[in-house]
């Protein structure tokens, strides 16, 4: 198991990037870790079932490192 941490601005499809959500949704399928780092918020407008895809949002007032830390698994902090 992985954890995934997402930046959105122009790395998934709602805010002009490359990653689709499908992607998000295919790693929560392999059994991985899947959540957002940045503008959550353009995430949660455009995709209703945004709950079904992401296991966590962040960073909402403390730093990326230090939230993802608490999960105690490999972190990769995904951006393009």
């Amino acid at each position: 198991m992985v954890v995934y941490a997402f930046d959105v601005d122009e790395t998934l499809e709602v805010s002009n990037g490359p990653v689709q959500l499908f992607d998000l949704v295919k790693l929560r399928e392999y059994g991985h870790i899947v959540g957002l780092c940045g503008n959550w918020a353009m995430v949660t407008r455009h995709c209703p079932d945004w709950h079904h895809i992401c296991s966590f949002v962040g960073p909402c007032g403390i730093g990326r490192t230090i939230s993802c830390a608490s999960c105690g698994s490999t972190f990769r902090r995904m951006t393009m």
